[in-house]
C-alpha cells in the first residue's frame, strides 16, 4: 500500500505508517515536512500566536481561514469569482493539528526512503522549504529536487 500526505497529512500518514508499518510500501509526502518524533506541524515559535488566534476567532479551539495569511497567499492571484467559491468551503483548522506533537516509535522507518515533492503556484518561489527523509535528514540518494 502506497500512503499519500498532502500539507498537514504528512503527519497523519507518518502516524498511521507508525503504527502499521508492515501494511505500508511506500510513503509519499507531497508539499509536507516529513515530521520526526516530537514534531509539531507548526514551529514551535509560531504557537503562541496561532493560540492567540484561536482565542481571539475561534472560541479557543479552531482558527478560522480569515485569521490567518494563509487565506490571502492562495487566493492572491485568482479571479474574485474563484475566490468566492474557494472562501465557500474554507473551514477553520483545529488549534491542536499545530501545536500538538506527533509519537512516533520508529517501526516505521524500514519503510523505503520518503519521496517529497513540493508544489508552488508562482514560477518564482520566494523560499525554500526543508526536506527530510527518515532518520538520515538527507535528501534521498541520486535526488535532483529542491
Amino acid at each position: 500500500m502506497m500512503l499519500v500526505g498532502w500539507s498537514y497529512g504528512g503527519t497523519i500518514v507518518a502516524g498511521a505508517a507508525d503504527l502499521a508499518p508492515e501494511r505500508i510500501g511506500h510513503l509519499v509526502y507531497f508539499d509536507s515536512d516529513v515530521p520526526r518524533d516530537g514534531d509539531t506541524s507548526a514551529p514551535r515559535s509560531a504557537h503562541a500566536r496561532r493560540l492567540e488566534l484561536a482565542q481571539q476567532y475561534g472560541d479557543g479551539w479552531p482558527v478560522p481561514p480569515s485569521a490567518t495569511r494563509l487565506e490571502s497567499a492562495l487566493l492572491r492571484d485568482l479571479p474574485a469569482d474563484q475566490q468566492n467559491w474557494i472562501r465557500e468551503r474554507f473551514a477553520a483548522h483545529p488549534l491542536n493539528t499545530w501545536l500538538q506533537p506527533i509519537r512516533l516509535s520508529g517501526a516505521a522507518d524500514g519503510i523505503p526512503p520518503a519521496m517529497s515533492a513540493a508544489w508552488s503556484t508562482t514560477t518564482r518561489p520566494t523560499r525554500t522549504r526543508s526536506v527530510r527523509t527518515r532518520g538520515s535528514g538527507a535528501r534521498p540518494a541520486g535526488s535532483t529536487w529542491r
